[in-house]
Formats: structure tokens, C-alpha cells, sequence
């Protein structure tokens, strides 16, 4: 009689992939070798941290990294970089930039999860949509035509393929005000990776849906009210 039973164990540096195993036994005078697949697989972070983003609040009161303002069609050269309110309506031609700059997390860290929380002043009826925006936008100059002062827009209002991604990686439904989270999608998780990964690569996001007609509005960086203000909150497991 024997037992039967095997027990193998992996290290982190044990590479992925497929092993052919071969085990030979021997027992009252009889060999027997049997040969089996192994597949190694990356394993998710066993422990991870959660930590927001939020002007004058969190991770401390000394966090300024945020920023917002807002694309308007009908005033095409007006910047609302110092608004206390960010609006986006489709119909109208009205969009929302956000952007959190100088957020960190230890090298080497996977993102597993990421929300955006908003405090909504103006409900909606529609959905609006999140994508990754690929210019480097400032807050103070960025207009409908403009990202920068002396950089235009490919296409005026970030429209165009070299203003921002094609890819949805989240959307904002906003019946009510007040708090409202956004939950990144499996795309908007690779968005934020790739900023931590490079954070120059962080140009933030652009809310929009050209196709609702009830316009949507929320506090800004610059609202009285710390709490109020854009939060990025991140989930994560450290190397």
C-alpha cells in the first residue's frame, strides 16, 4: 500500500508559464513513472491599500494636485479654470476636464481598483461618458479651441483622435445631487496604472456625451467646500 499525494509550491520569481512534471515511483519491486501538466499563473497582490486624492483634504490638507474646468462651444476662447462649478451638457457643446497631478503610489504597485467621486449641484437624466484625454491641458488657458496657450485642440472641444481616446473607461449617471462615485472600468484601471507606471503620461480625463440634452454640473477644486471638491480614490497592492 502507498499514499498518494503530491504537494508543490511556487516562489514570486517562479516565471509563468506551462511544465511538463514527471514523477517516478517505486514500491514492492514495481517502478512507475507518470508525467502531468503544470501551469503557473501570476498571482493578484495578497495585501492592498486604498488611498484618495483630494484637494486641501486627502491624503493630507496639503494635497493640490487636482485639476478641472470645463470646454464651452458657445464661448469658444473663455476658460473656467477658477469656476466653482464644472458643467457638461451635450447638446450645448459643454464638457468636463479632470485631472489629479502629483498623485504617487510605491514603485511597482498594481492598481486593481479606481473610483471618482463627484459632488453633483446640477442632476441628470442622461449618462455621460469618461475617456483618457492625450494633451497636455492647462487648467488656467484650456478653452473649446485650445488646450494651451498657442496649442489648439485637433478638433475644437478635444473631438479629435489626438485629443483624447476612443475608449470609454467609465460613465457618470447623476439622477440626484449630491455625492456621486464613478467606478473605473477595466480600461479606466489601466488608464490609472499607466500614470503610475508614467506619470507624465497623466493628461486625465474628458466627460462627455454629445448625445444627452440635460445638462450635468458639479464642485469644482475651487468649492468652498473641501469635502466637495473631485476625489480620486485608488486601490492597490504593493510589490
Amino acid at each position: 500500500t502507498c499514499a498518494t499525494g503530491l504537494s508543490l509550491s511556487t516562489t514570486a520569481s517562479t516565471p509563468t508559464g506551462t511544465y511538463t512534471l514527471t514523477v517516478t515511483g517505486t514500491g514492492g519491486g514495481v517502478t512507475k513513472t507518470t508525467s502531468f501538466g503544470l501551469t503557473v499563473t501570476a498571482g493578484g497582490p495578497t495585501t492592498t491599500t486604498t488611498v484618495s486624492f483630494q484637494d486641501g483634504v486627502l491624503p493630507t490638507s496639503a494635497y493640490a494636485g487636482t485639476r478641472d474646468t470645463y470646454l464651452d462651444r458657445s464661448a469658444p476662447s473663455m476658460n473656467y479654470g477658477n469656476s466653482t462649478t464644472v458643467w457638461v451638457d451635450g447638446d450645448d457643446g459643454k464638457s468636463a476636464l479632470l485631472r489629479w497631478k502629483s498623485f504617487t503610489l510605491p514603485a511597482g504597485s498594481t492598481v486593481t481598483s479606481a473610483t471618482i467621486t463627484l459632488t453633483v449641484t446640477d442632476s441628470t437624466s442622461g449618462t455621460y461618458n469618461l475617456y483618457a484625454l492625450k494633451r497636455d491641458w492647462w487648467q488656467d488657458y484650456a478653452s473649446w479651441t485650445s488646450y494651451g496657450p498657442g496649442y489648439s485642440w485637433e478638433v475644437p472641444g478635444a473631438q479629435g483622435t489626438s485629443d483624447r481616446e476612443a475608449t470609454v473607461v467609465g460613465t457618470v449617471t447623476a439622477p440626484a445631487t449630491g455625492p456621486v462615485t464613478i467606478t473605473l472600468n477595466a480600461a479606466g484601471i489601466a488608464l490609472v496604472q499607466s500614470w503610475v507606471n508614467s506619470p507624465s503620461t497623466n493628461n486625465g480625463i474628458i466627460i462627455d456625451n454629445p448625445t444627452v440634452t440635460d445638462g450635468l454640473a458639479f464642485a469644482s477644486r475651487e468649492a468652498s467646500t473641501a469635502s466637495n471638491r473631485p476625489k480620486l480614490t485608488v486601490t492597490y497592492g504593493a510589490p
